[in-house]
């Protein structure tokens, strides 16, 4: 049995995710909200964040003419079903969103599922949001999906369990949950205990662990930087968790000047 352990979320990091990446996050509520709110204008998509494609046949179903996705992943890029990469539609771009250069304008730029999060300083979320207009339509679109950390619910030093089974193996991970106040991030430290189904008893044949940072953003801290880059928001709706018993983050709508 092998264990990696990981003190930051470096590139090894995100491999260790990519593996089990698809098994827990492949449903989320942004879906039926876009669905709710969504613009035939859309033609022209660039998710930031893209990482497995889990939006790729959404938008390819709605009809758009191009859609771009850029992840700093490469691991993440490479589990992009094939089938999404073959449409002519689609374009996938390995990079870090801030040194991303085109002259293609978009229609809509999202970050779903808590993409924004990972920006850890409100300076590089400045810059992103100020990379977002230097590439949106005069009439665009940006969509952001923000998470409540889960320590400020359950307490510091909580855990929770997440369980999944593909071709043959089982896959355990439990997540401790840290905060630091002063730079408001929620540190994550992830323990994934995988398991071959076929044994009996189950064996254990690996352990892989890595830590994640998810910076907290209130809805005032992304109205603020909206403000400063003459953004205002369009939509805001909060949403409950899986099981509705608190609120587990929100989704914002801005567009330029809107007011």
């Amino acid at each position: 049995m092998k264990c990696a352990k990981l003190e930051s979320q470096l590139p090894t990091g995100y491999q260790l995710y990519s593996q089990v990446y698809h098994l827990f996050y492949t449903r989320h509520k942004d879906t039926l909200f876009l669905e709710r709110i969504y613009s035939p204008l859309w033609r022209n998509v660039l998710e930031v964040g893209v990482g497995q494609g889990r939006l790729v046949p959404f938008f390819l179903e709605h009809g758009v003419e191009n859609f771009t996705g850029i992840d700093i992943s490469s691991e993440m890029l490479e589990r992009i079903p094939a089938e999404y990469q073959r449409t002519g539609q689609t374009r996938f771009v390995h990079g870090d969103f801030l040194e991303y250069d085109t002259n293609q304008k978009f229609d809509l730029i999202l970050y779903a599922y808590n993409s924004f999060n990972y920006i850890l300083s409100q300076e590089d979320a400045y810059r992103h949001l100020q990379q977002c207009c230097r590439y949106l339509k005069p009439d665009g679109t940006i969509f952001l999906d923000l998470t409540f950390p889960n320590c400020l619910r359950n307490g510091i030093g909580s855990k929770s369990r997440l369980q999944a089974e593909e071709n043959g193996r089982a896959y355990e991970i439990v997540i401790e949950h840290g905060y630091d106040m002063q730079q408001q991030q929620e540190q994550r430290l992830f323990t994934c205990d995988v398991y071959d189904c076929a044994s009996e008893p189950r064996q254990k044949v690996d352990t892989v662990q890595w830590i994640s940072n998810r910076r907290f953003y209130t809805i005032e801290n992304i109205l603020s930087l909206a403000r400063s880059l003459g953004l205002s928001p369009t939509n805001m709706e909060m949403y409950l968790s899986e099981d509705g018993k608190y609120y587990d983050g929100f989704f914002i709508i801005l567009k330029r000047n809107a007011y």
